[in-house]
């Protein structure tokens, strides 16, 4: 199941490039803000991490900067899809002493781009899973999660670009025991560069 979910956006971003030229119509019309004329690949890594407080008024706390990759792939229409994989380090108290417990998450994106002359905007959104690792890990489920960003790049014509996207994350956790949920949404800041081909 999970390999399905990767291979469909990729599947439905080269549909949608394909179609016009399947019709018949001209496969390269005029370049615009809805037509880029080239593809693109975007690497990123995350930034910052910061938790969404739960209900209760608490919540999670990081100790250092979140961990992996973010990769996305642009068509010439403009209709991207991505995969971001990364982890967040916890800060839990116990006795004074951290523990080696993490947000481990990996999502699925597809987004839209509109490309100006020297700057990108895009909006996406995305689904995955979201897994305690670590010392809690036995306690917890794997969970849905979800979210939409804004991406942002200035980029040198058919050279180079560079990005910031700002993420916001729904992800609550579920305890196995128990019927109670440990939110682990939030807000992520990432940063990466692009090269067109």
């Amino acid at each position: 199941m999970q390999r399905f979910l990767i291979v469909l956006p990729v599947f439905l971003m080269i549909l949608a490039t394909s179609l016009p030229i399947v019709a018949g119509e001209n496969p390269l019309p005029e370049k615009s803000v809805f037509y880029k004329g080239n593809w693109n690949i975007d690497f990123g890594i995350p930034l910052y991490y910061q938790f969404t407080t739960a209900a209760d008024g608490e919540s999670l706390k990081t100790n250092r900067f979140p961990a992996g990759i973010l990769v996305y792939l642009r068509s010439p229409y403009n209709i991207g899809t991505g995969l971001e994989y990364y982890e967040i380090p916890l800060e839990i108290m116990e006795n004074r002493s951290g523990t080696r417990s993490k947000v481990s998450r990996t999502m699925l994106d597809l987004y839209y781009e509109l490309a100006f002359s020297y700057f990108t905007v895009a909006l996406g959104g995305g689904v995955g899973e979201t897994v305690i690792k670590g010392d809690y890990e036995n306690l917890f489920n794997t969970t849905p999660s979800s979210q939409v960003y804004l991406k942002i790049g200035g980029s040198i014509p058919d050279l180079i670009r560079i990005y910031l996207s700002l993420h916001r994350v729904f992800a609550q956790v579920e305890f196995r025991d128990y019927n109670y949920l440990l939110e682990t949404g939030g807000l992520m800041a990432s940063l990466g560069f692009g090269v067109e081909f």
